[in-house]
């Protein structure tokens, strides 16, 4: 508790600074943003103390306008040890942007996505084991008619770190908008990605995978469409992982998902969850979930999730109440 006193205190000293600094510079008003995520989760064949509430996430994000086209981009998580997530800088015109600082590498949609908007409780795992996630770095986006490009350099090994090994992780994505439009609800959207890295060290998979000396190959495809009331997604993933002076293994996965508005503030949803480190797990989860958009801050999510082929195989069922702006 006192840690998170002090995060607290350290996140509004720094805020506080920033406003004051902004109050009397020639730059745009800085908005506050918070996002709260408190979270019940239960599973029968837990061992004592691992079933209950807890805080998943405690953000607190800071943004604005510098001169000219620059922007810049903070968030912090109370809830973790590395409490720092995001800080960039950010230089825009028109279809073209760079980004520098630490924030998420340019790939897998659904890894990109928000916490706060998020189809499910947890992101699917292929998702969340494969994609790279927030990185430090720099990366240029830009659009082609209906077509973004991203591409990023970086340091390759995780939030809050310097370079290992002299060497960087290079991430490129492309994503399009099919159809829709201003005058509809309906969308699609389809994307690729790519990445590559010589890594020194790292750990995966939940430590399936330690000490990983080797390359890092990653792709991904995704597509997402959504209606007045269905949504439909899917992702796939591939990684190979080439040790030095060891075996080479091929990492792979996929969700499928689709949903249905029963109106305009409940959503049902159905997920298969598919993964394989092909070193110890073939995991396979089947969820069921529904969402309550209660105010335009409040949601309450619950998910039944089914899991075949990993550490258990009892009905895990998990409870999120999040407040977000």
């Amino acid at each position: 508790m006192r840690i998170i006193v002090r995060r607290l205190f350290f996140v509004l000293v720094t805020s506080g600074t920033m406003l004051v600094f902004a109050a009397h510079a020639d730059v745009g008003t800085p908005e506050l943003g918070l996002l709260l995520q408190s979270v019940f989760d239960h599973q029968d064949d837990r061992s004592t103390g691992n079933n209950g509430f807890d805080i998943a996430t405690a953000r607190i994000n800071l943004k604005g306008d510098l001169h000219d086209d620059w922007n810049y981009y903070m968030q912090v998580d109370l809830s973790r040890s590395d409490v720092l997530l995001d800080a960039r800088a950010q230089w825009q015109r028109e279809k073209w942007s760079i980004t520098f600082g630490q924030f998420k590498a340019p790939f897998s949609a659904e890894a990109l996505t928000s916490a706060a908007s998020t189809d499910f409780i947890n992101r699917s795992q292929v998702a969340s084991k494969l994609a790279p996630s927030r990185q430090v770095g720099v990366s240029s986006s830009g659009q082609f008619q209906n077509v973004g490009w991203h591409f990023g350099v970086f340091n390759g090994n995780g939030i809050n770190n310097s370079n290992d090994n002299d060497r960087v992780m290079a991430v490129g994505r492309l994503e399009s908008a099919l159809g829709g439009g201003a005058e509809t609800t309906r969308t699609r959207k389809i994307g690729a990605s790519v990445a590559y890295s010589d890594d020194e060290g790292l750990n995966f998979f939940d430590n399936s995978l330690t000490g990983f000396v080797g390359s890092r190959q990653l792709a991904q495809i995704d597509f997402r469409q959504q209606g007045d009331n269905w949504l439909f997604s899917v992702e796939a993933g591939w990684g190979k992982f080439n040790a030095s002076g060891g075996e080479t293994i091929y990492p792979h996965g996929y969700h499928l998902t689709t949903g249905y508005m029963l109106n305009p503030k409940t959503q049902l949803l159905l997920r298969k969850d598919r993964f394989d480190n092909e070193i110890d797990a073939q995991t396979t989860q089947w969820l069921a979930g529904i969402n309550w958009w209660l105010t335009d801050l409040l949601e309450w999510q619950n998910n039944l999730v089914y899991p075949q082929g990993g550490a258990s195989d009892e009905l895990q069922l998990l409870s999120n109440f999040q407040v977000a702006f």
